[in-house]
């Protein structure tokens, strides 16, 4: 058997639109320049939308951050979705820090106790924050593990949507199913159930296969 020996299926939005169209039963001769303004507008719906469904590892990346003595608030790029993990580096060693929410942090006496940071409150605003404490005492070099948004899928169906191979199923029946919505309501029901099947596949692997060890602290026990 011969196979093709490539590895270049990454179909330009153009292609993801189209199939997403004949998957609800339009086909390209029935399409107009209407429809395919709605259709780009509806990949960037399902784009938000799997913002919302936890890690996607494709969209992992390292920020630094830049600490200065006294200042415990620092602005982060408005595509950061989550912070997944911080660390502050010193004299070559890094230091994880570890998450607060609100009220831990509104409970916090001594806001601006100054010191080598221990923690983080991320807050989920328009403009995503990080705030420290303690505050620090010092320049600290910062680095934070983030999930950011996914890019936009672009009108110009020439590129390629921001989605990696092993999603690229999943996503043209996302994209099917909520076209169906507005264009084949009585295929929309089934079409969302293929969609919810194939995301859940995709995303059961969409892991990092590494162990984890948990372990119950019993010192006090035996103190």
């Amino acid at each position: 058997m011969t196979t093709s020996g490539t590895y270049a299926f990454n179909p330009v939005n153009a292609d993801l639109v189209l199939e997403a169209f004949e998957r609800i039963g339009k086909r390209s001769n029935q399409l107009d320049s209407n429809m395919m303004r709605s259709a780009a507008r509806t990949a960037g719906f399902v784009c938000s939308g799997w913002s919302n469904l936890g890690i996607n590892l494709w969209e992992v990346s390292t920020v630094p951050v830049s600490l200065l003595a006294s200042t415990a608030t620092y602005a982060l790029n408005q595509n950061v979705v989550q912070v997944l993990m911080l660390t502050i580096a010193e004299s070559g060693i890094d230091t994880v820090l570890y998450p607060i929410g609100r009220d831990d942090y509104a409970a916090i006496p001594d806001k601006a106790s100054l010191a080598k940071p221990t923690s983080y409150w991320f807050q989920r605003t328009t403009t995503p924050a990080l705030t420290f404490w303690q505050v620090p005492d010092q320049a600290y070099t910062a680095t934070a593990y983030v999930m950011t948004r996914q890019q936009d899928f672009g009108a110009a169906m020439a590129e390629t949507a921001d989605v990696p191979y092993r999603f690229l199923d999943a996503f043209a029946a996302d994209m099917a199913a909520n076209l169906a919505v507005k264009f084949a309501p009585d295929r929309a029901e089934l079409l969302f159930q293929l969609a919810e099947k194939k995301l859940r596949d995709a995303r059961a692997e969409d892991r990092e296969l590494a162990p984890i060890t948990i372990q119950p602290d019993l010192s006090r026990y035996y103190a």
